[in-house]
């Protein structure tokens, strides 16, 4: 089944608790370097979820507060949402 564009989103963040290269967040969050950069960065950038910070002179993503704040509200509607085992 296909992720949602939140949960990919989800996925960015969790990783980028720590500065983190976008190579590594290719490989973490398994997708392509065109759809991460034009589309989820673009997206988490704009909406100050995420920041660039610079690291040995390269380019690093890094979790905002309000990102943090993003990433443990759509953790309680996927709990919510996921199937209970009774």
């Amino acid at each position: 089944m296909r992720r949602t564009k939140y949960e990919v989103m989800f996925d960015i963040l969790a990783v980028c608790h720590e500065p983190r290269k976008i190579t590594h967040i290719m490989q973490k969050a398994n997708l392509n370097c065109t759809t991460l950069k034009q589309i989820y960065l673009k997206q988490l950038l704009e909406a100050r979820l995420l920041r660039v910070v610079t690291k040995r002179k390269k380019l690093h993503y890094l979790i905002t507060e309000r990102g943090l704040t993003f990433k443990n509200l759509m953790s309680e509607v996927f709990d919510y949402f996921e199937p209970r085992l009774s």
